[in-house]
């Protein structure tokens, strides 16, 4: 008889909540599709569309606040249409909110506290990058500058504009972190079999899962900003 895949069925560790595997036999192959669509989604068609967008952006001689506005909304709801769609599989498979980046884990360490003065630190360096680039004279600033100039908020830009601005600014914070982080790490640690059997003790994947999914999602997230130039994306992957 033909033996249908060997699987690995993840079951939640109650002492760590990450992952802990368990090989069984299973016929359903394909039950994670829906986890490989998203992360398709995210290594081909959010590049895509955001180089087109900024492609299009950067071809327009003036750009109107009508223009800025319809770009500001329509980039909040693809965002948090996707986040949303990638939040709704990712709860139906059982994965928990702590292992979406969503919760406190219950062990907490010292790596959490490193993680955030890491991201507070290159917050900084990135802020600073920014006014130095706006410092530079125009003629200086390269394609960011200009893609910059065109995109954000002139001073004399209303209301409505300005909360547009700052809802596009909020939910790149919130949804990208998410879909590259939490979800895209966390789905491509699920989807990684392990070619050997498990650590006696082990609360999650085996470490080398671990470290190329990271990789992976760090380079997805890179690609993603590949519209700010060779610069922006590698800065990107960094952080």
């Amino acid at each position: 008889p033909v033996c249908p895949p060997r699987r690995v069925e993840r079951k939640l560790d109650s002492r760590s909540g990450l992952f802990s595997p368990h090989f069984r036999m299973d016929a359903s192959a394909l039950r994670y599709w829906d986890l490989w669509l998203i992360l398709l989604l995210l290594a081909t068609v959010v590049p895509w569309r955001g180089y087109q967008r900024v492609k299009k952006l950067l071809a327009l001689d003036v750009i109107s606040s009508v223009d800025r506005m319809t770009i500001y909304g329509s980039t909040i709801l693809f965002q948090w249409l996707l986040a949303g769609g990638a939040f709704w599989r990712a709860r139906a498979h059982d994965i928990s909110l702590e292992q979406l980046g969503m919760a406190m884990p219950s062990s907490r360490s010292l790596g959490i506290a490193v993680a955030a003065a890491l991201s507070l630190v290159l917050l900084a360096v990135q802020a600073r990058s920014m006014r130095l680039l706006a410092r530079l004279p125009v003629e200086k600033q390269g394609r960011m500058g200009v893609f910059l100039r065109k995109l954000m908020p002139p001073a004399a830009a209303g209301a409505a504009e300005r909360t547009l601005f700052a809802g596009v600014a909020l939910t790149a914070g919130i949804c990208e972190e998410f879909l590259f982080r939490g979800f895209a790490i966390t789905a491509l640690m699920l989807l990684v079999t392990p070619t050997s059997s498990p650590v006696e003790g082990s609360i999650a994947f085996p470490e080398v899962s671990a470290w190329a999914s990271t990789f992976v999602a760090s380079a997805i997230f890179g690609v993603s900003h590949a519209y700010q130039g060779r610069a922006g994306a590698f800065s990107t992957f960094l952080v």
